[in-house]
């Protein structure tokens, strides 16, 4: 079903913000902008709709923080079209959204924007127009040309097949030049090195001096680093996140191996929560690795299910 059919779209674009704005101190240090992703519900049903947006209310990040941030931001685009149709009738294109951030961003000493795949788009894009300090992006689109090339691919975007055919939307289908000219902005980008979509998207970014890219052993979209890695990255100051990708620059890394380099940095910060939590996780990954390997732990997993 394409997400246009769905009944509450309309209702939930004209009549919802579509954005949260949590401020968490008065000062004006860090604004953290986080984007959710086109996979926000799916499938692309009146009933996933209505238990995921209309009842739940739900945002991609919301869980997962940079916790220095003085104020944060979450924001989402229903429609599903990377933001070019904005994110409600109000701000209903990238220009708006874009005027609605640089208005709730400034004076902040560090902007930090955050979004895998659409919703890395975004953070790419917006990071960019915001001179933002950093720019989170796993697993995003550059060029929006190759997610439009099939039949199937334009039936479920039809906005912006129209857009990029009217020449409406021309500034924002190959995002890179605007990348280029952020050179105030780092750009940290994640994505799989055996997934054919992200292999493509990486090409366009190659060269540019500001994006440090980061190449995980993984052939699916969006999966890169283990997830508890990914809240930890995003708490990394700048010259930590640096000397991360010094040591990994131009590899192909294994998430195992960078989920430890990670673990060494949570040392290193000694903040005794924080190093608790992860080896608590690191502890758990180790056991169900060791099941997994023992065929333990589908059998234990059903026993679980069944119980509930």
């Amino acid at each position: 079903m394409n997400q246009f059919n769905i009944k509450e779209l309309n209702n939930c674009y004209t009549n919802n913000k579509n954005f949260i704005i949590e401020n968490r101190s008065t000062q004006k240090k860090c604004c953290t902008i986080y984007f959710s992703s086109n996979g926000i519900y799916y499938p692309n049903t009146d009933e996933v709709f209505d238990a995921v947006i209309v009842k739940k209310n739900y945002f991609d990040w919301y869980k997962t923080r940079v916790k220095r941030a003085d104020k944060h931001i979450l924001i989402r685009d229903i429609k599903k079209t990377w933001y070019i149709n904005g994110i409600n009738s109000d701000l209903h294109s990238i220009q708006k959204v874009f005027e609605f951030l640089k208005d709730e961003t400034e004076g902040f000493e560090e902007i930090i924007t955050i979004g895998s795949s659409a919703g890395g788009f975004a953070a790419a894009l917006f990071g960019a127009m915001l001179n933002a300090t950093m720019a989170f992006c796993i697993s995003p689109q550059f060029n929006l040309n190759d997610m439009i090339n099939s039949e199937n691919d334009k039936i479920a975007n039809p906005i912006v097949v129209t857009m990029i055919e009217n020449g409406e939307i021309n500034d924002f289908i190959d995002i890179t030049n605007i990348i280029k000219k952020a050179i105030q902005t780092q750009f940290y980008y994640f994505y799989p090195l055996q997934c054919e979509l992200d292999v493509t998207q990486s090409k366009y970014v190659k060269n540019i001096e500001n994006v440090y890219s980061f190449g995980f052993i993984s052939d699916k979209h969006s999966a890169t680093m283990n997830h508890n890695d990914i809240e930890e990255i995003i708490n990394l100051k700048q010259n930590s996140i640096k000397k991360l990708y010094s040591k990994f620059k131009n590899k192909e890394i294994n998430p195992d191996a960078f989920s430890k380099k990670i673990f060494i940095f949570i040392l290193m910060t000694f903040d005794i929560k924080r190093i608790v939590k992860n080896f608590k996780f690191r502890l758990f990954v180790e056991i169900k690795t060791m099941l997994k390997f023992l065929g333990l732990y589908q059998i234990i997993k059903t026993i679980v299910k069944k119980g509930k």
